[in-house]
């Protein structure tokens, strides 16, 4: 009933899924790995502008965003505080504390409040009439396992969440109810996490959703005809429904226009744009709201591993630690193939690597720390020498080790 093939363009990138349910979709990306496009049999064609910065703009023609606070995307204006939070959004009225966290929603008719814990994840929602006293309508509670969503209560009952034993953020189950009444439901994800079906414990679908290029959920299906609510989203996100906002731990996100909707709480450590949440949404993820070093979460697949083109060794070096280049970003990771078997184009990955690379490497890296250049100069200088060799890997015109 579900399935998906994907396929890779030269360059490393998802360039297209085969959907079962959905039919194809077709992505595009400029030089950069940004994604530009997605086209699909089901979906409108979508386009994604962005200015220098990676502010994703609603055309090309839209001017450059100052300080990176978007002022409206399509329709929907928006409004910040002096602290760089979004104050105003729809028919909406945010409200902040001190600690940078989300505390109160109003709408045209109805509020809502969240509360936190010490370590700041969100421990309840509960939504209210706003013209009438007849107290809360909705109230949600959640339980934690870390920073990983465990359990959510509401008035219909208790819902618990089954993770991937390696991806530690891809749900696999949730189980509803108790004793006779109790349910598996099962979630069928895409490479990087993003719940895409739920089936019932006879294979029934209950829940399929058709999303956006930046997670925004533009409709659910279900073959069995009930009502499956389903509110993961991108991985470590949940929808919340009075507000379209995704909750991701740190910070909420707005999925109709690719971003965050606070500052990130770790300032330029995260990036220079502190709202950006990724270039390219169909490999990357950013399940703490943190954007800072995702060689961790990229997807791994059975035959592959994760490679770092100026090796993990290297981050001592001089020229490395004045530039403050990012030796875990995923612009410095290459995945390549355990054998030749599995993609005869690719450099393979087994194993530990020849002096002769690493030399190679450090070679490089002495050259650019010898300039006399700024910080910034050096770290384009190494981001190229990165990219470089991780185009050669691509095409197998360097070598690690004798598996090559």
């Amino acid at each position: 009933m579900t399935a998906r093939d994907y396929i890779w363009n030269a360059d490393g990138e998802v360039g297209g899924i085969n959907d079962k349910l959905r039919g194809c979709l077709v992505f595009s990306y400029d030089r950069s790995g940004w994604l530009t496009s997605r086209t699909g049999q089901m979906y409108d064609h979508d386009h994604y502008y962005y200015d220098k910065a990676g502010n994703l703009l609603t055309d090309e023609y839209q001017s450059a965003v100052m300080d990176n606070r978007l002022p409206g995307y399509g329709r929907d204006r928006y409004r910040y505080n002096e602290w760089g939070e979004l104050t105003e959004r729809r028919d909406q009225q945010l409200e902040w504390n001190a600690q940078g966290q989300l505390t109160r929603v109003i709408s045209s008719n109805s509020e809502t409040r969240y509360q936190y814990d010490a370590l700041g994840r969100r421990i309840s929602k509960a939504t209210s009439n706003l013209h009438t006293d007849r107290g809360e309508r909705s109230r949600t509670t959640f339980v934690w396992e870390g920073f990983r969503l465990l359990q959510e209560t509401t008035w219909q009952g208790k819902r618990t969440y089954l993770y991937d034993a390696e991806q530690l953020y891809t749900p696999v189950a949730a189980i509803t109810g108790r004793g006779e009444s109790r349910k598996i439901w099962y979630y069928h994800t895409d490479l990087t996490g993003t719940v895409q079906e739920v089936t019932a414990a006879d294979g029934t679908l209950v829940w399929a959703g058709y999303q956006a290029g930046f997670g925004e959920n533009r409709g659910d299906i279900s073959n069995s005809g009930a009502y499956f609510e389903q509110p993961l989203r991108l991985p470590g996100q949940y929808y919340d429904e009075e507000t379209g906002l995704h909750y991701n731990l740190f910070r909420y996100y707005a999925p109709e226009c690719g971003r965050f909707v606070s500052q990130d709480p770790i300032s330029i450590r995260g990036g220079l744009n502190l709202y950006r949440y990724a270039p390219n949404p169909i490999t990357w993820i950013d399940p703490w709201g943190l954007a800072k070093g995702d060689y961790g979460k990229m997807p791994t697949f059975p035959g592959w591993q994760k490679h770092h083109n100026i090796p993990q060794n290297m981050a001592t070096h001089s020229a490395i630690v004045d530039s403050g280049f990012d030796i875990h970003n995923s612009r410095n990771i290459t995945t390549l193939p355990k054998t030749g078997s599995i993609d005869t184009a690719r450099t393979v990955h087994s194993g530990m690597h020849t002096g002769d690379y690493d030399r190679m490497v450090k070679n490089a890296l002495d050259q650019i720390d010898s300039l006399n250049a700024s910080p910034e100069i050096k770290k384009m200088h190494i981001e190229a020498l990165s990219d470089d060799i991780g185009n050669k890997l691509r095409t197998k015109q360097i070598t690690l080790n004798a598996a090559c």
